[in-house]
């Protein structure tokens, strides 16, 4: 016999959103539909709720903007708190080159900005539009365009997110010192949201951050989110150079446990083995009305 699903939908879902979000952005709509028609929409892709898959560990920042960097796929974008999103190519570092060196993984902001700069380590080449947050890594354009060829296929650099100077014009004129940038592979258990005037959030020490997000990493990957994740965190612009760990390497389950239907965190399919026997008696679709779940119990699978 199949194991009972239970979907279970809170329509007051965007008071509680401080807890997680979808990757991409912050969950773009929550949608109030009929039964088995719950969905959120996010990156112009729709996901059913029954696949967490999806789901992130959210650091929030009060900026107007974040940067997220794929090296992967040699991409990024660059999300204003508008929604509106920016999509740019890059070309990172290849370790290959003389001196050359990969782009590091990471989670950082950015510490300088200068529309000229000159590399003192490369010959004094000319930079355009420098925004910097590794060290002496950062975006940055070059005078010529020859490795306009690059981007968005390979790494060219020697560590540096080269990017177009008409893209590095764009960009320059909306970040800030502190805006955050997320540099990933592909894999990563972070992502970044917006802070909302009706939120709560803690900040912490940059220096105990990595541990923390460690934890709360472990907790995504092992199914235990919701159980041990309840603090939304503010980050600011003491990131350290260095930066902070973004995760990966491991896959995020489909489903996560939760104690209490209290939490009302997300609409999501839960397996009852998971649910203690105090709890369960919330879920008995056969007398709904008893228990008043209304319209919060949309319904059981077998």
């Amino acid at each position: 016999m199949i194991k009972p699903l239970i979907i279970i939908f809170f329509f007051g879902i965007s008071a509680y959103l401080n807890f997680f979000y979808l990757p991409v952005q912050q969950v773009m709509a929550a949608a109030e539909k009929k039964k088995n028609d719950t969905v959120v929409v996010h990156d112009k892709n729709t996901f059913l709720m029954n696949d967490l898959s999806h789901l992130r560990d959210t650091l929030f920042t009060h900026k107007s903007s974040f940067i997220i960097v794929n090296l992967k796929s040699q991409t990024a974008q660059l999300f204003h708190r508008d929604s509106a999103v920016f999509d740019f190519k890059i070309s990172s570092g290849n370790e290959r080159l003389f001196k050359g060196q990969k782009t590091k993984e990471g989670l950082f902001t950015i510490k300088s900005k200068m529309p000229k700069w000159h590399s003192r380590q490369f010959d004094m080449t000319l930079m355009l539009n420098w925004m910097g947050f590794n060290y002496g890594i950062g975006f940055h354009a070059l005078a010529t365009s020859s490795y306009y060829n690059y981007l968005g296929k390979k790494p060219s650099s020697h560590g540096c997110l080269r990017i177009s100077r008409e893209d590095a014009k764009k960009i320059y004129d909306l970040v800030e010192i502190g805006t955050p940038v997320m540099v990933h592979n592909g894999e990563y258990s972070l992502w970044i949201g917006f802070t909302r005037d009706d939120q709560k959030y803690i900040s912490y020490p940059a220096k105990v951050l990595p541990e923390i997000l460690n934890y709360r990493s472990e907790a995504l990957y092992s199914g235990d989110y919701f159980l041990l994740v309840h603090d939304a965190i503010l980050i600011g612009d003491d990131i350290p150079h260095k930066g902070l760990p973004v995760g990966g390497g491991k896959t995020v389950p489909r489903s996560q446990k939760i104690v209490d239907v209290e939490f009302r965190i997300i609409p999501t399919i839960i397996d009852l083995t998971y649910i203690n026997n105090t709890v369960s008696r919330y879920f008995d679709t056969t007398n709904v009305e008893k228990n008043k779940l209304d319209d919060e119990t949309l319904g059981e699978k077998e």
